[in-house]
């Protein structure tokens, strides 16, 4: 039993490292993507912002 419970704990321990290195790959691209997105729109998101900001109707 001991063999089978070890396996589990590694399976489960190999299964969270695996998925805390997805999370941080995701955050990263979206981290970078989103910075690109950003600095490609950065001009029509203030002039929206601004437009939002000022419009009073």
């Amino acid at each position: 039993m001991p063999i089978v419970s070890t396996a589990k704990y590694i399976a489960e321990s190999t299964r969270r490292r695996l998925n805390y290195i997805l999370c941080c790959a995701l955050i990263v691209f979206v981290k970078t993507q989103f910075n690109h997105l950003l600095e490609k729109m950065q001009h029509k998101i203030f002039i929206t912002l601004a437009a939002c900001a000022f419009d009073t109707d």
